[in-house]
């Protein structure tokens, strides 16, 4: 049988290098568990925003939609010209083009979100 009496201070030494490491799992997993709470606020801030972005396009495609029928009905009746409906439709594929591209980032952004909440690719879409 063998008892180590004097290890030289061996076991102190071991035993604060596994303290050490013990300690800075914890502040790795901390500071994980702190850039994924940051990135989840981050990714639900952006959807609310396009979402708001979007809306208002959808309400901008509504009035350029009335605007141009307006129009029409006054080309109709002679008193705009056509320079002017060209213009009014010229507004109303932009308010489209709009939409579409705010429909596409609200989109990009819920799937980012969904990323972010560990869903499965598949069940992205």
């Amino acid at each position: 049988i063998s008892i180590p009496v004097f290890d030289g201070l061996r076991n102190r030494g071991v035993v604060k290098q596994y303290t050490a490491i013990r300690d800075r799992r914890r502040i790795e997993r901390s500071r994980l568990d702190e850039s994924i709470r940051l990135e989840s606020r981050q990714v639900i801030d952006a959807v609310r925003n396009t979402r708001h972005i979007y809306d208002a396009r959808i309400r901008e495609l509504t009035s350029s939609g009335e605007e141009e029928r307006v129009a029409r009905d006054q080309f109709e009746q002679s008193l705009i010209t056509m320079y002017e409906l060209m213009d009014s439709h010229r507004r109303a594929i932009e308010a489209r083009t709009g939409m579409l591209v705010a429909r596409y980032n609200y989109l990009r952004k819920i799937a980012e979100l969904k990323k972010v909440m560990g869903v499965p690719v598949k069940d992205l879409f």
